[in-house]
């Protein structure tokens, strides 16, 4: 997939057609599913597709939604998950690559929060093994009536996430062009997060760029899975623009590295890229 041209073009949309998504493309996704690698190949999981969207509305509802609300699709996307140390970040990386691939389809799809996955679980029939952790509507959106302005999120510039050496000291923009990192960084802006809170900061030190979530408004669990959707941005970018990179996560254990960046107490590592 051109991950970039992707990543720019995501279709993100709470307006779906109650048309059903063509059969070819359905299963093109599904098949796809099975080819998705995690963070962690140790952690087991598993996509739920569910073609009968409308059908299960009455078991969504307050169960799941985007901002309280339910989103209306023909069609859901879900990943159950074994419970495990930083499965939440696997588990979101896993999702958001397919819905990358749902928009190469050209499909709209948009994030939802799970209330009770216990329950959700149970209604949907799901005998599986595990955490339902991540759930997508997926559709063909509306379609855009002429003059009018389309909804857009507002997005964080590069001196607002991306530190040099240590928190809060920003990089000097020059230098961030000149080793080739301008046009990656600005594309992991269209990164999707829980309300658009953006979450994310990163420490380029040396070498290293090293990834911190964290803030006094957004939830533990959303943290953990929007630190995995900027963690798969950062890396197929990095990827296709010729550097051979690859996550390390951190382990916790490791406290000095939140005295050594000055980093607040209400933020914390997730892991670190090296290019």
């Amino acid at each position: 997939m051109r991950y970039r041209w992707l990543i720019e073009n995501r279709i993100s949309t709470r307006d779906f057609q109650e048309l059903a998504v063509d059969r070819d493309k359905f299963l093109q996704l599904i098949s796809y599913s099975g080819e998705i690698e995690g963070l962690i190949p140790e952690i087991k999981t598993q996509f739920i597709f569910i073609a009968d969207g409308k059908k299960k509305t009455k078991y969504l509802e307050g169960k799941v939604g985007y901002g309280g609300h339910l989103v209306t699709a023909p069609h859901y996307v879900g990943l159950v998950s074994e419970v495990k140390p930083q499965h939440l970040q696997n588990a979101s990386y896993q999702m958001e690559e397919l819905l990358l691939k749902a928009t190469e389809l050209d499909l709209g799809s948009c994030w939802l929060s799970i209330e009770d996955g216990d329950k959700l679980k149970k209604h949907l029939d799901l005998n599986i093994d595990g955490e339902l952790v991540a759930l997508a509507a997926i559709g063909y959106p509306k379609l855009h009536k002429p003059y009018t302005p389309k909804s857009t999120s507002t997005r964080m510039a590069l001196h607002e996430f991306v530190y040099f050496e240590k928190w809060g000291t920003k990089p000097i923009t020059e230098d961030i062009e000149m080793r080739g990192l301008a046009n990656i960084l600005y594309h992991t802006r269209m990164a999707p997060s829980w309300k658009n809170q953006q979450p994310w900061k990163l420490i380029i030190d040396g070498e290293e760029i090293i990834l911190v979530v964290g803030g006094e408004d957004v939830p533990e669990k959303n943290l953990l899975l929007d630190s995995g959707i900027m963690m798969l941005y950062l890396e197929r970018i990095f990827n296709e623009a010729g550097f051979k990179v690859k996550w390390q996560l951190y382990d916790d254990d490791l406290k000095e590295d939140y005295e050594k960046y000055c980093i607040p107490d209400n933020y914390r590592i997730i892991g670190s890229l090296y290019i």
